[in-house]
């Protein structure tokens, strides 16, 4: 019994220390996510860079580019020219005022048109613009501010491609910023106890005129800034009249 007690450990002993009855393990497994391939390419599931950048898109508008103004496309008339600023096209108009005579103007009205001042342009008009409060007449837009406090402070601009007729009753533009549209018509009409008091109107291409009743301070503190064409004030009453600024205007410039 003790001899056979004896063999049992012995063939204990030979199994713990790995004896030919031992299995082996396998090796770990090294082929897990992240490991090179044989391609060279990464396991990574989240790598979705390609060999190939992506491609820039086309810039498009940029300006035509030149080493002399005479590169540039385009035409130098009386009234604007093309310059070439750092390599780069552009145009540079005359300064208001400047004579010339092309398409039958007389002088230039700073935007590069050669005008003849006092000519009527007819507006393309279209949809009457919502800024037209009073809707519109043809292509005349009305901003209608004619009753107390109705545009009292406020800017209001013309919209393009209509001519402009602002009409402000008493009070209605106290404080206004008012600015015309370019080429076409403008006209500011006060009419009432300060309705355009302190109101200040900018004038641009297009004929601009201002009217003031002979009502109180109806036109006390306004001003009014010229533009390219003629530009006209009329004033039922010399008391408090409104300012009027003629620099650099190309056509008649006249106030009150």
């Amino acid at each position: 019994m003790t001899r056979w007690l004896s063999l049992l450990g012995l063939v204990s002993f030979t199994l713990a220390c790995g004896g030919p009855e031992s299995s082996t393990l396998p090796p770990p497994n090294t082929g897990g996510g992240g490991q090179t391939s044989s391609s060279g390419q990464g396991g990574d599931i989240f790598n979705t860079s390609s060999a190939g950048g992506m491609g820039t898109g086309a810039t498009g508008g940029a300006p035509a580019t030149c080493t002399v103004p005479e590169d540039c496309p385009g035409m130098d008339t009386d009234c604007s020219s093309r310059t070439c600023v750092s390599e780069l096209c552009g145009i540079a108009n005359a300064p208001s005022g400047t004579p010339c005579d092309d398409n039958g103007g007389n002088t230039c009205n700073g935007g590069g048109a050669c005008i003849s001042c006092g000519q009527t342009v007819t507006p393309p008009g279209g949809v009457c613009p919502g800024a037209c409060t009073g809707g519109c007449n043809g292509t005349t837009c009305i901003v209608d501010c004619s009753t107390m406090g109705s545009c009292t402070g406020q800017t209001i601009t013309c919209p393009a491609d209509f001519a402009c007729e602002v009409q402000c009753g008493a009070s209605g533009c106290t404080g206004a910023a008012i600015t015309c549209p370019a080429t076409y018509g403008c006209d500011v009409d006060c009419n009432g106890a300060s309705a355009c008091e302190n109101a200040a109107i900018t004038c641009s291409t297009g004929i601009c005129s201002q009217s003031c009743s002979a009502d109180v301070n109806v036109c006390a503190g306004a001003s009014m800034n010229c533009g390219g064409e003629v530009c006209t004030q009329t004033c039922a009453s010399p008391t408090n009249p409104p300012s009027i600024d003629c620099t650099g205007a190309p056509c008649t410039c006249s106030g009150c």
